[in-house]
C-alpha cells in the first residue's frame, strides 16, 4: 500500500508526457481544497479525491502522503538518493527514543545509524527534539550541517533560484500559453478553466464571441476579457462555465446552437465578433465563411501548436513541415512561436503554406 504513491508518479509522469497536460490536475484534493468550495463544477473529480483524503484522514495519519501524495513520492525517491541523510551516532546515543516518538513519519531510528527511510523528508525535527546535542545530525559525504545553517541553505537556495529565474524571464506562475488541444492535437473542450476569459477562449478554439454569447445568453454589458469565474458575481448572473465548455463542444461537433437571441458583445480590439451565420448553416459553413472577413483576427496564430493548426485548419501537418522545408522531428505539441524563429521561419510562413493548401485544392 506504501508504494501506491511511486505506481500513481510513474502513471502520471507517463500520461503527462504523452498527452502533454498535467493530467492529475483534475483529480488533485488540494487543488480543490485551495478553491475553497469554488468551481466545484469545474472539478468534481478533484472535490471527490478531497472527500476521500479528508475520510481517510480520520483513521490514518498522513493518510494522502503516505499513500497517495506525488510530490511525496520524489520526496521519497529524494531521501533514497540524495546526498544529504541524518545520522545518529551509537556512541553517545542513550536510546530514549524520543526521536522516534515525535517523528511524524515514525522512523525507526534506534535500528540503524543512517536514516534512508523513504518517508523522512529532512525536516529535522527529531535533530532538535533529541536530548544530547550530536547525537543526531545531518551529514552529506564529508561534511556536517546544523539545522539552522541547513535550514538557511534551503531558504536561500529558493529565493536564489526564483531570484535569478525572475531576472532570466523565466518565472511565471501562470502559463504564458493555454493548451487547448490534447496530445493528439485534439482541440479539448475540457481544457477550459474558470480563468480564462471569453476573448481566450475564442481565440484558442476558433469559435466566434457571437456564438459564445448566443450560446451562452450572456449580455452584451460582459466584457470579452472578463474570467468565467467572476463573470456570475461580477455582473449577477446565473452562469456556470460549463456553459461555454457545452458551446465550444457543439460549435466543433458542427452542431446548431440554439440560444434566446441577446446583443452580441462588442467588438475588441484584439479579438472581432463576428456575426452568427444564418440558420440552417452547420458550425463548419459558419466557420468558413468568418474566415478570410476584414477586420478579423488571423486564423494560425504564434501561441498554437502545429497540431491545433493542422485541425482547425485542415491542413496537414506533414504538409506544412514539407512545404516550409522544416525538420519531421519537430513537436506538434509546442507552440510554433517557440521554435519558428530558430528555423528562420515567421508566423507568416505557415499562414501562407495554409492559403496555399486551400488554393491548391
Amino acid at each position: 500500500m506504501r508504494y501506491l504513491k511511486y505506481v500513481l508518479l510513474v502513471v502520471i509522469i507517463g500520461f503527462t508526457w504523452q498527452l502533454g497536460t498535467l493530467v492529475f490536475r483534475p483529480y488533485d484534493p488540494f487543488l480543490a481544497f485551495f478553491h475553497m468550495g469554488k468551481g466545484i463544477d469545474e472539478m468534481p473529480w478533484a472535490y471527490a479525491s478531497l472527500g476521500v483524503v479528508i475520510l481517510g484522514s480520520l483513521w490514518i495519519e498522513r493518510f494522502f502522503c503516505k499513500y497517495a501524495c506525488p510530490l511525496g513520492a520524489v520526496i521519497g525517491i529524494l531521501a533514497k538518493v540524495g546526498l544529504t541523510k541524518i545520522h545518529r551516532d551509537e556512541t553517545d546515543c542513550k536510546s530514549c527514543n524520543i526521536c522516534h516518538k515525535n517523528c511524524h513519519a515514525h522512523v525507526d531510528f534506534l535500528a540503524v545509524t543512517t536514516i534512508t527511510d523513504s518517508e523522512c523528508n529532512h525536516c529535522m525535527d527529531c535533530v532538535v527534539d533529541c536530548p544530547k546535542p550530536n547525537v543526531l545530525s545531518l551529514r552529506g559525504p564529508r561534511w556536517r550541517f546544523s539545522h539552522p545553517v541547513y535550514a538557511t541553505m534551503l531558504v536561500v537556495g529558493l529565493l536564489g533560484l526564483v531570484g535569478a529565474s525572475q531576472m532570466a524571464g523565466k518565472w511565471q506562475t501562470k502559463p504564458a500559453m493555454v493548451s487547448f488541444s490534447d496530445g493528439k492535437g485534439k482541440l479539448e473542450p475540457e481544457n477550459i478553466r474558470g480563468w480564462m476569459n471569453l476573448q481566450e477562449i475564442s481565440a484558442g478554439y476558433g469559435v466566434p464571441l457571437a456564438v459564445i454569447y448566443r450560446g451562452t445568453g450572456l449580455p452584451e454589458r460582459v466584457p470579452p476579457t472578463t474570467a468565467m469565474n467572476k463573470i456570475a458575481k461580477e455582473y449577477s448572473l446565473k452562469f456556470e462555465p460549463d456553459k461555454i465548455r457545452d458551446v465550444v463542444r457543439n460549435h466543433l461537433a458542427g452542431k446548431t446552437i440554439e440560444a434566446p437571441a441577446v446583443p452580441v458583445a462588442p467588438k475588441t480590439a484584439s479579438v472581432a465578433a463576428t456575426p452568427a451565420a444564418p440558420a440552417g448553416k452547420s458550425g463548419k459553413s459558419k466557420q468558413a465563411e468568418n474566415q478570410h472577413q476584414p477586420g478579423e483576427e488571423p486564423e494560425v496564430k504564434g501561441f498554437m501548436t502545429l497540431n491545433e493548426i493542422a485541425l482547425k485548419t485542415g491542413v496537414p501537418k506533414d504538409y506544412l513541415l514539407k512545404t516550409l522545408g522544416l525538420p519531421t522531428t519537430i513537436d506538434g505539441r509546442t507552440p510554433i512561436r517557440d521554435w519558428m524563429h530558430d528555423h528562420g521561419k515567421t508566423v507568416g510562413d505557415l499562414r501562407e503554406a495554409v492559403a496555399a493548401y486551400r488554393k491548391a485544392k
